[in-house]
């Protein structure tokens, strides 16, 4: 029998001991590929130290290298590929354990050679699928490891048709978290959006608190691809997996390590299951999905202690309607649920309905859209309108679809899903303006059929719908200013000629276009009659407009400044071009009266202004309150008050007037005076002459005897003691003596004369 030597018996000893130490450690150094996105027919290409190993064992012969080699077992051979490495520090020194591995239709063997550089002899792990065998082979020869990495060769590779199952009913390392699920002899692994069923082929426990449990597993997607790998669970780390050494056995593609936060454990005595109203919704158990059957129930195994449980908050279905998670049957409605399960935990998931409200519109931003309990109310709205400031707006016109309505805000019963539509109308800013007009000018139109004013500053601004027609119709057709006639002449849309109906298809700017035309120059003349006048007393105010037959009246005013004017009246002008007005001054003064024609269409406006001096009524003071004018008032009165009295005064009055005005005609300055001894004349010799005439013809016809003027002395004397006193009162102001020389000169001057004139008739009648 051959011996073994020590250096050999040691690693022998390490190997049966500790048969995977090199992948238990996932810190051991290794080199991989990075995987391929798809299944080649022939293998990939990876990186591995360049060695060599050729010995014997029994029966079996070894003949491998970076390029691939064989091992031979009588009458059967084969063929083997590196696809990894990993170098790791043992008591007998650096081991570099080179991963191989042979591959057919429906079986694949994984081996593991240990070499260490040195004549010893090499040892082979060799695992083999179809009889779930791990054998330990140790071969005498030479070996060799250089210090250079190399690339493997590309083979021919089959298609694979490996029936994959379970080659352990015993396994109990279990494990769930995010990513992970495994619990006996089924496992699934989610990566992203694929997935991998799990098939336990070996468990190896290690005692010692930081070692690491280990699984080996052949793993399944559903692409038809096939891995080997280990699942690594440290003892003292129950909250983390490790899946290391993998092989995509389709092409000897080696796949990177991948740790999960799950926890695990050598027994799940904890069973969870969750109820939902629905069939193949996934829920999540510590963070793993699982999917309901067709009863809407979801079970899994899970650690006792404490679990994390989570359903959907939303279950969509088709047509707008879906379930929207409330509460649990016995936990509230904290979703994810935290729960503690000393065994099994049964939980029913409670749902309501909800139906969808679409709120769709082409333009702004609807409010309102979303999901509701069925048999509430949802309110909806959009903006009334939407301005883009180009010139462009969108005004809401209406509902359509489940709702109708001309109002912007909505609310409907969620009985159902439902959509309501907001349908806009597109407007175009129209700027309307004027052109050619004088300043601060208002022109008036309408615009289909309403009223609207232009002001040449701002203009007017509206929104009219696309492809409307606008129509349009000037109704002020002339503006008018001082010495210019404006006149209407075109309509301008953006610079263009248009017609009254203009159709908006796009913004626009209108402009009402006017001309000037200068207008002739008109004259107006004016006078007074007569030019000087007394207070209380009516005054004719003549005058004419050139050109003839103006529409326009003559505004007539007054001042006593020539500066602030006072209206008098408005008078028409006739067809001659004349008109007339009378006019009294209630108080002495220079008056100035002037005259403005307006102008009209074809002519200017024009004025004149003349002046007139009004002086004061001799017994305009009757009215104070001395003694002498109360008496000679209340007897005034008094006579009045008898009807035939009160018609004679006022003719007398009349008579007096007339001869005051005659006498402001003839000495302007002394018109007070003259005015009224002219006016006591006319009033004596309307009165006074024709019954003193007649009485003293009569008497002197009877008598045969003349009268004599003589006994006229005393009305003489008192009419020249009366002139004497009104000439003295012109530079002595006495008002009461004033009044009463004055009634007393008119009263003996009305006498007089008259009673003169009738001895004088009397006398050529007698004589």
């Amino acid at each position: 029998m051959k011996m073994i030597k020590p250096r050999t018996a040691l690693m022998l000893t390490i190997v049966f001991l500790a048969a995977s130490m090199f992948l238990v450690n996932p810190e051991v150094s290794a080199i991989t590929s990075t995987i391929s996105p798809a299944l080649p027919a022939t293998s990939v290409i990876s990186k591995v130290p360049d060695f060599y190993a050729d010995g014997q064992s029994g029966s079996y012969t070894l003949h491998i290298s970076a390029k691939g080699g064989y091992l031979d077992s009588g009458p059967y051979r084969m063929p083997l590929m590196p696809w990894g490495y990993v170098t790791t520090k043992w008591t007998i020194g650096t081991v570099y354990i080179i991963f191989l591995a042979n591959v057919t239709t429906t079986d694949f063997t994984i081996a593991f050679l240990y070499l260490t550089n040195s004549t010893d002899p090499f040892i082979l792990r060799i695992y083999k699928y179809a009889y779930n065998s791990v054998d330990l082979i140790t071969f005498d020869g030479s070996e060799i490891v250089y210090r250079r990495m190399v690339a493997t060769s590309s083979v021919s590779m089959p298609k694979l048709k490996i029936q994959a199952q379970a080659q352990t009913l015993s396994n109990t390392l279990n494990a769930i978290g995010p990513g992970i699920y495994l619990a006996g002899s089924y496992g699934q692994i989610i990566s992203d959006s694929a997935s991998n069923t799990i098939f336990p082929l070996r468990n190896q426990y290690f005692q010692e608190s930081d070692a690491y449990n280990e699984l080996w597993t052949l793993l399944a997607d559903q692409s038809g691809g096939y891995y080997f790998g280990i699942l690594y669970m440290r003892n003292n780390d129950t909250s983390h997996v490790i899946l290391e050494h993998q092989l995509r056995l389709n092409d000897y593609q080696a796949i990177s390590g991948r740790t999960f936060n799950a926890r695990w454990a050598r027994s799940f005595g904890g069973i969870i299951t969750l109820r939902l109203p629905t069939s193949n919704t996934t829920v999540m158990i510590d963070g793993f999905p699982f999917q309901t059957n067709e009863k809407g129930i979801a079970s899994a195994n899970v650690p006792i202690g404490s679990a994390a449980v989570q359903v959907p908050n939303e279950i969509a279905s088709s047509g707008g309607s879906r379930l929207h998670f409330t509460s649990w049957d016995r936990f509230g409605s904290a979703n994810p649920l935290y729960v503690t399960l000393n065994s099994s935990l049964d939980l029913t998931a409670n749902y309501t309905t909800e139906y969808k409200l679409a709120v769709q519109s082409e333009y702004g931003k609807p409010q309102g859209g979303g999901w509701y309990t069925a048999g509430t109310n949802a309110s909806f709205s959009v903006p009334t309108q939407v301005t883009y400031g180009n010139g462009t707006q969108r005004v809401f016109n209406h509902w359509g679809q489940d709702y109708g309505t001309a109002s912007s805000q909505g609310w409907i019963i969620m009985n159902s899903p439902k959509t309501v539509q907001a349908y806009f109308v597109t407007q175009f800013k129209v700027n309307l303006q004027l052109q050619g007009t004088p300043p601060n000018s208002t022109v008036n139109l309408t615009l289909n059929g309403k009223p609207l004013q232009v002001r040449d500053l701002h203009g007017a601004e509206l929104w009219a719908d696309q492809n409307s027609q606008l129509a349009i119709q000037v109704r002020t057709t002339q503006l008018q200013d001082a010495a210019v006639n404006y006149n209407f002449t075109d309509i301008l849309v953006n610079g263009g000629r248009a017609d009254a109906n203009i159709k908006v298809a796009k913004p626009i700017n209108i402009a009402l276009v006017y001309s000037a035309h200068p207008k002739t120059e008109s004259s107006i003349n004016l006078k007074v009659d007569p030019t000087s006048g007394v207070e209380g007393y009516p005054l004719t105010i003549v005058g004419s407009v050139a050109p003839k037959g103006g529409s326009a009246n003559v505004r007539l005013s007054y001042s006593t400044d020539n500066t602030n004017w006072e209206r008098i009246a408005e008078t028409a002008v006739g067809s001659d071009g004349r008109f007339t007005y009378a006019w009294t001054a209630n108080a002495a003064g220079t008056y100035f009266i002037k005259a403005f024609w307006p102008g009209d269409e074809q002519y200017t406006a024009t004025s004149r202004v003349v002046s007139v001096k009004i002086t004061q009524a001799p017994f305009s003071n009757l009215g104070n309150s001395n003694e002498l004018s109360e008496i000679v008032q209340t007897l005034m009165n008094n006579v009045r008050s008898v009807p035939v009295l009160a018609t004679v005064i006022g003719l007398a009055s009349s008579l007096l007037m007339f001869g005051f005005v005659m006498g402001a005609a003839i000495a302007p300055n002394n018109a007070p005076l003259i005015g009224y001894m002219i006016g006591s004349l006319i009033v004596g010799f309307v009165f006074i002459f024709p019954i003193s005439t007649l009485v003293l013809t009569v008497k002197a016809a009877k008598n045969h005897r003349a009268p004599s003027l003589l006994w006229l002395t005393p009305l003489m004397t008192i009419w020249l003691v009366a002139l004497g006193l009104v000439i003295m009162g012109m530079f002595v102001v006495s008002p009461p003596l004033n009044v009463a020389a004055g009634i007393l000169l008119v009263s003996s001057n009305a006498m007089m004369f008259p009673l003169t004139l009738s001895v004088l008739v009397a006398k050529s009648v007698v004589g």
